[in-house]
């Protein structure tokens, strides 16, 4: 009997151990399938921005504020037909000229959270944040006579265009630190008009 009681004791043990790594994986697993989805629709509203900003900086071309601007990425080198490596550092989204010629340089982040500017996130974090090589690219425009920088963002569906030196020493913003931004500009500065505008683009786009 005592035997048997044992053995009956080990296999309730063994179910329980079962039962418990069982739920453990299902967790698991339902963390992986929420932080997919997560990530999935992170990189969908990226894209919609992306879409909302190319939209007006295009209208501001059309109507004379800037004479050009183009997006530049990554240099990369193809490894086969269908493949391709970084191979380089990219500069900042939006490369440009005003209709005077000066230089216009712009970085453009989307998050729900905040976009790291000077600090840097966690390691392995997906966050969005201005990197180190495209912080000296803007302060580097911003410090000529003739050259204009700024962060284009959006944060938890609040759009601004910001000039880079009114932000270039923050650690980062968040949706708070971008409202209070656009509390201080008149309703006819440029800045102004133009976080409308991108604003409304956005909100087409689903933001």
């Amino acid at each position: 009997m005592t035997a048997a009681r044992d053995v009956l004791a080990a296999q309730s043990r063994a179910a329980l151990r079962g039962t418990a790594e069982a739920s453990t994986l299902d967790v698991a697993l339902a963390r992986r399938a929420r932080n997919s989805a997560q990530s999935g629709a992170a990189d969908r509203n990226g894209r919609a921005f992306e879409r909302a900003t190319y939209a007006t900086l295009d209208d501001m071309v059309a109507e004379g504020v800037l004479a050009a601007w183009a997006h530049h990425g990554p240099a990369v080198e193809m490894t086969g037909p269908r493949t391709a490596v970084v191979v380089g550092k990219a500069p900042v989204d939006i490369v440009g000229y005003t209709r005077e010629g000066y230089v216009y340089r712009a970085e453009v982040k989307h998050h729900t959270d905040r976009v790291y500017v000077r600090a840097e996130p966690a390691s392995g974090s997906r966050a969005a944040r201005v990197k180190e090589h495209q912080r000296a690219e803007l302060d580097a425009v911003d410090a000529t006579a003739h050259g204009f920088a700024e962060l284009i963002v959006c944060v938890r569906g609040v759009c601004a265009i910001i000039p880079w030196r009114e932000v270039s020493q923050r650690a980062w913003l968040t949706v708070t630190d971008v409202r209070a931004y656009l509390a201080t500009l008149d309703a006819d500065d440029a800045q102004a008009v133009w976080s409308k505008r991108l604003q409304r683009a956005a909100e087409r786009e689903g933001l």
